[in-house]
Formats: C-alpha cells, sequence, structure tokens
C-alpha cells in the first residue's frame, strides 16, 4: 500500500504534494497504515531531562568527596604546645591542598622594616639587652618616630618582620638557645604584643629568612653554624600551625638566606655556599612543599644576595664579591631559573674601592630597582637603573652617613624611598627622597634614638 503524503496546503490528509504537514497537523498512527507503520520517536525534551539528570549526579560524586576532605581538615587539632589563633571571618584560605594560588598573597619577603597596616613604616632590631625592639613613624607622612618599645624574647640574631595573611605582623629571630624563635603578633596597632614561641632547631646562627608563599603560608629559612640550611612554614596559611624544621639538600652555606616569591608564583631561596657559589632552590609547583635540587649561579661572590623582582618581573640579584665590589646577576626570564653569570657594570667602577656587606635594593616609584650600599667608612651609596628599558645603571651617589650597619630601604606612604641603618652610637639612622624618585635627599635623622645591638 502507498503512503499517502500531506501537502502544507492540505489539512485533510490528501496526497497534492511532497512536502512536511506542519507542526499543527496531526501525525499519522500505526493504525493508518498497517503494511508501512511510521515509529514513535522519542522527545527530545526528555532526552534533554535524562542528560541533565546524569550531569547533577556526575558532578554530586566529584564534589562531595572534596567537600568531606575540607571539612575534616577544618577540624584539625592544633599542633601539642602551640596555640592556635582563630582565622578571621574574612581570612582568604587555599582551596587547592597542596599546591595552587591565592588572590591576596603577599609578594614581600621578611625585612627589618616594611610598612604596616596603617602605613607607618615599622623597624625592628636587636637591643644592647639581648631583647627585640620596635619603633614606627607617629604618622605615615611623618619624620618622628614614636619612641621604642621591648617586645621581649632573647635572641642571638637580627630580627625580620613580616605580615601574614591575617594582616598580623609577625617577628622571627635565632634565639640565644640556637632555636627558631617566632613572635606571631608585634603590629603597632594591636593592643599588645604576642608571646615568642619557638619553631624548634639547635645551633642556629644569623638572621632568618621569611616570606609568603603564594597560599599565603608563612615560609622561614636559617641556617646552622655547621652550614645546614632549615625551612618550617604554616601547615595552613593563619592558623598559627606549623610544619617541623626540615634540612634542605642545599651544599653547606656559609651566610645567611635569602628568598624571593617569583613571577611563576614559586618561591626562591638563595644562600652563599663553599668557594663563593650561590645556591638556589625553587619550589617544585606554586603552593608545593617540595623543593628542586640545589643549582649553582656561575661565579665567585662574598655575600647572599639581595633580590628582587624588576618591572619585567625578572628577578635581579646584588652582592658583593671578595674584593668589595657589588656584582650583579639576572634571571634570564620571569621563571625561567636560569642565570646571567656575575658581572660589574663599567659606571659602578667609578665609586668606593670596597663595600662592607650585603646590599639592599627596593624598587621606587617609578618601577626602577634602586641598590644602596654600604663602604668600610660607614657611607651609603645609592645607584638605580637608567637608559632605555632599563638596561643601565647610574654611577654610585654618595648619600652620606656614618653607619656600622645598612638595615631596610622601603618605601614609605607617599612612595618616597627611606634608608635605614644603625649608628656607631647605636642608634637608629635615617635617610629618605624628599619626594616620590626624586631628591634632593634629607640628612640622617638623629632622633631616632635606640640602643641597638648590629649585626
Amino acid at each position: 500500500m502507498r503512503v499517502p503524503l500531506y501537502s502544507v496546503n492540505d489539512q485533510s490528509g490528501g496526497s497534492s504534494g511532497g512536502s512536511r504537514p506542519p507542526h499543527a497537523q496531526r501525525s499519522p498512527e500505526p493504525d493508518d497504515f498497517p503494511t508501512a507503520p511510521i515509529p514513535k520517536v522519542r522527545s527530545r525534551s526528555v532526552e534533554r531531562r535524562s542528560l541533565l539528570v546524569v550531569c547533577l549526579v556526575g558532578a554530586l560524586l566529584i564534589t562531595a568527596p572534596i567537600a568531606l576532605v575540607g571539612f575534616f581538615r577544618g577540624t584539625d587539632a592544633a599542633a601539642p604546645g602551640s596555640a592556635s589563633p582563630p582565622a578571621a571571618e574574612s581570612a582568604p584560605t587555599p582551596s587547592v591542598p597542596g599546591g595552587g594560588v591565592m588572590n591576596g598573597y603577599s609578594e614581600q619577603h621578611a625585612a627589618a622594616a616594611m610598612p604596616d597596616n596603617a602605613w607607618r613604616i615599622t623597624h625592628v632590631a636587636r637591643s644592647e639587652l639581648g631583647t627585640v625592639v620596635r619603633t614606627h613613624q607617629s604618622d605615615p607622612a611623618a619624620d618622628a618616630g614614636a619612641g621604642w618599645t621591648d617586645l621581649g624574647g632573647s635572641v642571638a640574631g637580627d630580627p625580620v618582620v613580616l605580615t601574614d595573611v591575617q594582616g598580623r605582623m609577625a617577628a622571627f629571630a635565632v634565639g640565644t638557645d640556637g632555636g627558631l624563635s617566632y613572635n606571631p603578633q608585634v603590629d603597632p596597632g594591636a593592643e599588645r604584643p604576642g608571646e615568642w614561641r619557638g619553631l624548634g632547631g639547635q645551633d642556629l646562627v644569623g638572621t632568618p629568612a621569611a616570606a609568603q608563599d603564594s597560599l599565603g603560608r608563612l615560609f622561614v629559612f636559617a641556617r646552622s653554624a655547621g652550614g645546614t640550611l632549615w625551612e618550617t612554614h604554616e601547615a595552613q596559611a593563619g592558623t598559627g600551625r606549623w610544619t617541623g624544621l626540615r634540612a634542605m639538600s642545599t651544599p653547606p652555606v656559609e651566610d645567611d638566606p635569602a628568598v624571593q616569591i617569583n613571577a611563576q608564583h614559586e618561591l626562591k631561596l638563595f644562600a652563599l655556599g663553599a668557594g663563593g657559589v650561590v645556591w638556589t632552590h625553587s619550589q617544585v609547583r606554586p603552593g608545593g612543599d617540595e623543593w628542586t635540587p640545589a643549582r649553582g649561579i656561575t661565579g665567585t661572590v662574598a655575600s647572599t644576595p639581595a633580590v628582587a623582582l624588576d618591572h619585567q618581573n625578572r628577578l635581579q640579584l646584588f652582592a658583593v664579591d671578595p674584593a668589595g665590589d657589588v656584582l650583579q646577576s639576572s634571571e634570564l626570564g620571569p621563571g625561567a631559573n636560569r642565570w646571567t653569570d656575575w658581572r660589574s657594570w663599567e659606571n659602578w667602577r667609578s665609586g668606593p674601592q670596597v663595600f662592607a656587606e650585603r646590599p639592599e635594593v627596593v624598587m621606587d616609584a617609578k618601577g626602577s630597582l634602586v641598590v644602596f650600599a654600604r663602604d668600610t667608612e660607614g657611607t651609603v651609596h645609592e645607584s638605580f637603573q637608567s637608559g632605555p628599558g632599563r638596561t643601565g645603571w647610574k654611577e654610585w651617589q654618595d648619600r652620606g652617613g656614618d653607619l656600622v650597619d645598612l638595615t631596610a630601604a622601603v618605601k614609605d606612604f607617599e612612595g618616597r624611598l627611606c634608608v635605614y641603618g644603625i649608628g656607631a652610637d647605636g642608634s637608629l639612622t635615617r635617610t629618605r627622597q624628599s619626594g616620590p624618585a626624586e631628591g634632593p635627599w634629607h640628612e640622617w635623622s638623629t632622633n631616632l634614638q635606640g640602643n641597638l645591638s648590629p649585626s
């Protein structure tokens, strides 16, 4: 039997054309054409509903284990013997255990001086009595200091400070017992300073290095008298719980470590080894706990380098060589972990004959790196990037001073560079620019006082 075809214009079911009937037309039923049945087609809406159900069930199966893991992690108990300050409700926490990048983590490494949450430059030092003391600007735009506060502790090396993920300013130092000491709250705005705690270790010396990683966890590094480099970090950002100290696989080191986050959100660690070789490690991945093997930078220097990110997101290193010259090594590309040989600049050779210690480096308000170095007579000298693409350096400029220790270089509230040091009389002294990235420089201050013990 022939199956009749329906025309768009034929509403009665006649065979006047071969076009498909409109959607309002009655579809032929199987009983109408027993010898040529037309099978029913499953509705697409049913298929879509089925697919949606499958997707929802799959998503539930994927997310449920992650949610359960997060719940049980959040109920972990604090490490025995350590207090765990409650985390602020607004504090960011990592969402990917064992690695990742958290929005808003700090790229600043620990230093003797840095701005607090109110943008007052805060400076810590070791007193003549071996305690940690602190002073800060009375106002972000003021030159006057607020006096010295004794934060306690019993330290053998210089302290450094670093802001944690909760916004608290923490301090780290090597104690007189040879262990690593930590105070979770030394911010001038706090109602009272925190209590000093031990993070373990023995026979440690010098000044520790510290920084946040890409998950906001505080990482701290220190060296032992025997040359072993040690590391510890927060188990989770802002919780106050710490891992135990572990030895890095670095060859024996002879100077304090330095650490800086790179353009790939990985911590980079540097330390001077035997024979003038600077060894470097990198986190295997952002926010991870594992480190690459030590890698040496070609050339010979006499100090661990000062390190900073430049305007192209490359790490730049500055160290003093055995002859007392300042040398530079540059990362070949952002996050490349490959370095140029140590080199000097022609414009630097007209400066002082001998620099005495590791320089300080900071980026100014115009995005140029500025290096400060103290010579053996106690005078501070400045050089900064210049030329097209900031590929060159200016001659050393004499900034005066009579220092026994150059302690810090930092930008203030208005973007002006401030340089701090300890004078021969044991007091803190400072000079600063008149404006952001411009001179003239002020005279060294004499009103910051202090009875400090230089490194």
